[in-house]
């Protein structure tokens, strides 16, 4: 799945770039996504900072 960020909540995202998104996790009914970020290592972001592009 491929996801455009929306909302930046960290330096290592940029907002309008697509991010592949590696898994999708899911912790205390909130849904995350998993995803190699602008430092290329992967991490977990909340589902609402981004918006599918491609699934």
């Amino acid at each position: 799945m491929k996801v455009k960020c929306i909302k930046v909540i960290s330096i290592d995202l940029t907002e309008g770039k697509i991010y592949d998104v590696i898994e999708t996790e899911n912790s205390f009914g909130r849904i995350y996504y998993r995803i190699i970020d602008d430092s290329g290592d992967d991490y977990i972001y909340g589902k609402s900072c981004f918006q599918i592009v491609e699934s």
